[in-house]
Order: C-alpha cells, then sequence, then structure tokens
C-alpha cells in the first residue's frame, strides 16, 4: 500500500532511485547523469515558473513549482541535503529575523526620539539611520530567503 504523499515521503523515494537503481526511472537517470545535469534540469526548471509566472498562470504556475521542487529535492538527495537541514536553516532565519525586528525597533526609537536627534551631533543620527537602513535591508533579505526556503518545506 502506498503511503500518503509528503515531502518526505518524496524524499525517501527519491533516495531509493540513487540507491536502488530501477531501469527506465527519470530519477535515476538523473542521478547517473551527475550533478552537472541535474543543475542543468534545476536552472531549467527555474525558468519555466518565471514564465509561467509572468504569464499569470496560476495552474501552469504550480505545476512548475512542483517540478521545480522535485528536481531540487534531486539535487539536494546528490548532495546530501536534507529536509531537516533546510528546516535548521529556516529556523535559523527565523532568529535572525526576530533580532534584526528587535534592532529595528531600537533604533526607530532613538530616531523618532525629539530628544535625541536635538542633542545628539549630526554625524551621530546620520550613523543611526545608516544602521537603521543596514538593519532594513537586512530584514528584507531574511524575508527573501525564508520565503524561498519554504517553498520546499
Amino acid at each position: 500500500e502506498r503511503e500518503e504523499f509528503s515531502l518526505e515521503a518524496l524524499m525517501k523515494v527519491i533516495e531509493g532511485r540513487k540507491i536502488d537503481k530501477k531501469e527506465g526511472s527519470y530519477t535515476t537517470y538523473l542521478f547517473e547523469k551527475g550533478i552537472d545535469k541535474i543543475l542543468k534540469k534545476v536552472g531549467e526548471e527555474c525558468t519555466e515558473v518565471i514564465i509561467a509566472g509572468k504569464a499569470d498562470d496560476k495552474k501552469e504556475t504550480i505545476y512548475e513549482i512542483a517540478d521545480l521542487a522535485y528536481h531540487v529535492m534531486v539535487m539536494m538527495i546528490e548532495m546530501g541535503i536534507t529536509l531537516d537541514d533546510v528546516t535548521a536553516e529556516l529556523a535559523r532565519l527565523d532568529k535572525d529575523l526576530k533580532k534584526a525586528n528587535v534592532d529595528k525597533e531600537f533604533f526607530e526609537k532613538k530616531l523618532n526620539n525629539p530628544g535625541f536627534v536635538s542633542k545628539a551631533p549630526a554625524a551621530v543620527v546620520e550613523q543611526q539611520k545608516e544602521q537603521l537602513g543596514k538593519v532594513l535591508e537586512k530584514i528584507k533579505m531574511i524575508e527573501e530567503s525564508i520565503a524561498d526556503l519554504q517553498k520546499m518545506k
């Protein structure tokens, strides 16, 4: 009996194709061709996701994202990366995001304090603004990374 679908179950099937090569299996073919072929397929699938998304075709975009996810999972198996590795990275990014948001609140509170702004030297105020800008940029990058990784979860 086949178990209910999950990413974990799919990873096991893909891993099985690497270990017990099944004649005529596309997954086995990818593993036999090696990392360069796998990476080429990941790149092609990325492009297809972009094309479908640009066409605003939700059904096709979902299909292409699923196809990309499959090829990324083949790459993960080839490289020895697990779903737990991806989950751990998401957890690390979430922790970094929480810290960056605390930093953001700190700088915003300082810069919104008229007493600080009026009494501190202009160079110090400018430095605080620059620090806030860096924190906002970091938050944006972390949020983008989390969004990308959650597509694999």
